[in-house]
């Protein structure tokens, strides 16, 4: 059964057991191309043939973290929202927890110094619509089709690439929601476009309007522009043979077909995934308490198994945004070795992402900004002659000559070791990340055998599904 992620790592198993490993680079304008590329590496290594693979494969498990990078990185699409007058302003809004919402303990106790971080949306791409339901469902102030229509024309000249519709009540009652959708189409039909349209109730038919709204957003920000890609490996894999529907991930565990209509539900694929992975691993060594982490491209995720349990939680906190699904307790931060170098405009601290290079690797490889991968370049944490196998060379000298880490509010360094500073930075940021449960073991995406770790750290939580916890600015 061949299983592979969008690093992309491509793994192998046939029904004896046996394991083959592949590597490619990713490219982000179609990684279905870097899908195949991994997968011919994977048949290279393992000394199979891959058109076989494809033919006799039993299933294609495409995970990782496309959507959560475009979240961490601000690169979505342009969305437009339409919802109820008077909640215009519920993103920023936040239920009054977003000055805080994901954020470390260290960055609550500097608030002074912490700025909000822009909605996914802006306030001009928001129209509120007169309409109204109640809480019975019943119908209290009807929808003008006329008004509809004027907004929907206001955000298509604003140039969106998908529409969110969301309205007070509208799971008891989604007539308007249905209506307002319909229209929009029909203008979208008469102007020759095409955009996705994503309505609450049929994505989120809950109650809670906050965790509604988010939840809509980020499908119509991240997720739809996902599945174009998803169904590129579809076809790829279609047309080599492929009898069945590429699959991915869910953030409870579960796995569905890449036509899943809440594709958000996909976000922490890779994550999920690892932890899942690390589980068995666990089972079969006998480990009950297990810290998992990997590093990619653009993040660095974290998450815990107590006693041979996972953790779910029914509201998760996904960056700086509460969503509305069952997620398997992750945390999830902008320090992958893609990470853009920066130094924060208010703080005027070393930063860490949420920019990221991907594929460009940095100032060593085609990135025209220093990234955490030149600091492990320059300080020879990384072998530049042996990136990807030795098949990709890196510029050790464009890494240590980077003036980056020579800004005025940069610590005092070595010379010899310019990048330092960063590099202790991101080191701080992923060790505070890492929650460990008493006598657990570690285990860690390109690292070796499970550590014990320190028992002076706190416990995690013993129930397998857990209540929002209550946290305080």
């Amino acid at each position: 059964m061949p299983n592979w992620e969008v690093r992309p790592d491509c793994v192998i198993i046939n029904d004896t057991g046996r394991v083959s490993l592949g590597k490619a680079l990713t490219n982000p304008a179609d990684e279905s191309s870097s899908f195949i590329d991994s997968a011919r590496d994977a048949t290279i290594y393992g000394g199979l043939d891959l058109g076989e693979v494809f033919t006799h494969g039993d299933s294609i498990i495409y995970a990782g973290t496309i959507m959560l990078n475009t979240i961490l990185s601000y690169s979505g699409q342009r969305v437009g929202l339409l919802v109820t007058q008077g909640m215009e302003d519920y993103l920023t809004q936040q239920r009054a927890e977003g000055s805080w919402l994901g954020l470390s303990y260290a960055d609550r106790l500097h608030s002074a110094t912490h700025y909000n971080k822009p909605p996914y949306v802006p306030r001009r791409r928001i129209r509120g619509v007169r309409e109204r339901v109640d809480a019975t469902g019943s119908v209290v102030i009807p929808l003008r089709d006329e008004e509809v229509r004027r907004h929907v024309a206001d955000l298509l000249a604003e140039g969106i690439e998908a529409l969110g519709i969301v309205f007070v009540f509208s799971p008891l009652n989604p007539s308007h929601e249905k209506r307002a959708k319909a229209l929009a189409e029909r203008m979208l039909h008469e102007r020759g476009r095409e955009i996705s349209i994503v309505t609450s109730s049929e994505l989120v038919p809950t109650l809670k309007e906050y965790t509604r709204l988010t939840s809509v957003v980020l499908q119509a920000y991240a997720a739809e522009p996902s599945r174009k890609q998803f169904r590129r490996v579809d076809a790829r894999a279609k047309e080599r043979g492929f009898r069945r529907e590429v699959q991915t991930l869910l953030a409870h565990g579960g796995v569905a077909d890449i036509s899943h209509p809440r594709l958000y539900e996909a976000f922490v694929a890779g994550p999920v995934g690892g932890i899942l992975g690390a589980k068995f691993v666990g089972d079969l060594l006998g480990i009950e308490n297990i810290v998992a982490s990997d590093v990619g491209g653009t993040s660095f995720d974290v998450g815990i198994i107590r006693e041979r349990i996972i953790p779910v939680e029914r509201e998760p906190v996904l960056l700086h945004n509460r969503v509305s699904l069952p997620m398997i307790h992750t945390v999830s931060i902008g320090a992958g070795t893609g990470s853009e170098l920066t130094v924060n405009p208010i703080t005027q601290r070393l930063q860490i992402g949420p920019k990221s290079a991907g594929p460009a690797t940095g100032l060593c490889y085609r990135h025209p900004r220093a990234t955490v991968s030149d600091c492990n370049v320059a300080l020879g944490y990384l072998n530049p002659d042996y990136f990807l196998g030795g098949t990709v060379k890196l510029d050790r000298g464009r890494s240590t000559s980077s003036q980056t880490s020579r800004s005025a509010s940069s610590p005092p360094s070595s010379p010899a070791r310019p990048m330092e500073p960063w590099s202790r930075r991101r080191e701080d940021r992923m060790w505070s990340t890492r929650k460990r449960p008493r006598g657990c073991a570690t285990s860690a995406a390109a690292s070796g055998s499970p550590r014990p770790c320190p028992s002076r750290l706190g416990g995690a939580p013993r129930v397998r599904t857990r209540a929002r916890p209550q946290s305080t600015p």
